[in-house]
């Protein structure tokens, strides 16, 4: 994610859950709102991390088999 898809997100946060702009926010509904999207991009991690890894895995085990298929 870039630094304006997080600004956009933060402000959709704001305006879809408060019916705010990010200057007239309160303090507690900016945190509410950074927390929200922290977590999105806690996801959007994991998920590319997840993705990578099952791939990566996958690759492994492909290789594993084709050994054990050589070894007879």
């Amino acid at each position: 994610m870039t630094t304006k898809e997080i600004q956009i997100n933060l402000e959709d946060k704001l305006s879809s859950y408060y019916g705010v702009t990010p200057q007239d926010a309160s303090i507690e509904q900016m945190y509410k709102a950074v927390s929200l999207t922290v977590m999105d991009i806690l996801i959007y991690v994991f998920k590319t991390v997840v993705i990578y890894n099952s791939h990566t895995e996958f690759n492994g085990i492909k290789q594993h088999i084709r050994r054990t298929a050589i070894k007879g």
